[in-house]
């Protein structure tokens, strides 16, 4: 497998990297850690900001609206957030959007997708009752109320 980054994550990388220094730098960090108020504004126009250059549905299928990449670009760009401490939600969102990619009904990946992968909504995800770490020990249960 090549792991040599291609023209496109080059691309994509530099304008996180443009992003990140302009609206995530320490500056930003130190105004929002100084904010008794109005703080969730400011991280929220974050986030659009971000989401507007498509990174909140990298890995939504374009069907849905989203970019329809790899885990390796995910990959990348959790990269950059991570190096920079830069507070967006990413992960989280990315698994959700993976969730309801792979378990979600055509109904929930028609309503959810879409407005995930425009930062509409930010997604997570959460475990019901008592549940390992390791992905092995992870299930579903619809008939006992499990939702995605």
């Amino acid at each position: 497998m090549n792991y040599l980054l291609n023209e496109d994550q080059r691309g994509f990388c530099d304008t996180l990297q443009r992003f990140v220094q302009n609206q995530a730098n320490s500056a930003f960090l130190h105004r929002l850690a100084d904010q008794a108020e109005g703080w969730q504004a400011s991280l929220r126009k974050q986030w659009q900001d971000f989401a507007d250059l498509g990174f909140a549905g990298m890995l939504v299928p374009s069907d849905y609206l989203g970019l329809g990449l790899t885990l390796q670009d995910a990959a990348l760009v959790a990269e950059v957030l991570g190096g920079h401490t830069a507070p967006i939600p990413f992960f989280n969102h990315q698994l959700c959007c993976l969730a309801i990619q792979l378990a979600g009904s055509e109904t929930q990946k028609a309503q959810w997708l879409p407005k995930l992968a425009s930062g509409e909504v930010v997604g997570s995800i959460a475990f019901h009752g008592t549940v390992g770490f390791q992905p092995a020990d992870w299930s579903l249960n619809p008939a006992a109320g499990g939702t995605v």
